[in-house]
């Protein structure tokens, strides 16, 4: 076995044959190998020219080899995709997105992003960050829609007038007013929160002539019915003068701040004692 190994070695150490067979182990050597090397015909005796491995010029933008494609060191950070930019500026450009780099410190705009999530103050009317609109827990319930409550205070106020927790209250009173011009009698007059359900009257007249009873209802500062015909009271007759007429109105009105009822005698040449009652409820 070593003999014949000795006698391997022995042939090829022998220069090869020129020219060869084709397709012989010369002719693979010599033909076909020798043109794939360099110019200067070994391997040994390469140079970075031959196979330019040397790092690229910052931010080139060639793409001949692999040098050109991974870049160099100092190249920009590049946060955008493109066709001409290294491995090196993408990695840069995801560190960048990922973080500040080293040194560098974001502290005040992570202060200004922080700010955006404390809440704001009780009942503000600013509508700029999401804060504004979602509000504080301690937004004053709201039952009429605008533009500048929050979602706290719109809340409160559905919760406030689906709660079926009401203390029902009646007020009951009369005038003796006389003839026309005399003015309101105040029935009512409270600063609360609940809800009107009804009123009524009864007129009785102590004349010989058609006489009229008046109601007057103010729900948070605004008027929202003034008649000066609510109840009617017809003159018949001397024998039988004393018609007396009534009339009732039902509401569903709420007031968040304050409720005021007036009655009077509004119309006819004789005097009249005029029965009003209220009807509402006072949320508990």
């Amino acid at each position: 076995m070593a003999e014949e190994y000795q006698r391997e070695i022995a042939a090829f150490n022998k220069a090869l044959p020129d020219p060869n067979t084709a397709n012989s182990a010369a002719d693979i050597l010599l033909d076909q190998i020798k043109p794939r090397l360099p110019a200067s015909g070994t391997i040994s005796v390469l140079v970075a020219s031959d196979v330019p491995l040397t790092v690229p010029t910052a931010d080139a933008t060639t793409n001949t080899n692999e040098r050109d494609v991974v870049g160099n060191k100092t190249d920009a950070a590049v946060k955008t995709v493109g066709t001409t930019k290294s491995i090196i500026a993408y990695i840069k450009g995801v560190i960048g997105l990922l973080g500040a780099p080293a040194g560098v410190s974001h502290a005040a705009d992570i202060a200004v992003i922080d700010s955006y999530h404390d809440v704001p103050t009780a009942n503000a009317t600013t509508d700029t960050v999401i804060r504004d609109v979602i509000g504080r827990k301690t937004d004053a319930a709201v039952t009429d829609v605008g533009t500048t409550k929050s979602l706290m205070a719109y809340l409160k106020g559905l919760i406030q007038e689906l709660d079926q927790r009401k203390i029902a209250k009646v007020a009951i009173g009369q005038t003796t007013n006389g003839l026309t011009g005399t003015g309101w009698t105040s029935l009512l007059n409270i600063t609360d929160k609940g809800v009107l359900t009804g009123v009524s009257q009864i007129y009785c007249p102590t004349g010989t002539a058609n006489l009229f009873g008046g109601i007057k209802i103010i729900v948070d500062g605004i008027t929202i019915m003034t008649d000066d015909c609510f109840t009617y009271a017809k003159y018949v007759n001397t024998y039988d003068p004393y018609v007396s007429g009534s009339n009732n109105l039902a509401f569903n009105h709420r007031f968040n701040t304050s409720l005021a009822v007036s009655h009077c005698h509004t119309g006819g040449d004789g005097t009249a004692v005029v029965y009003s009652k209220v009807a509402y409820t006072i949320d508990d």
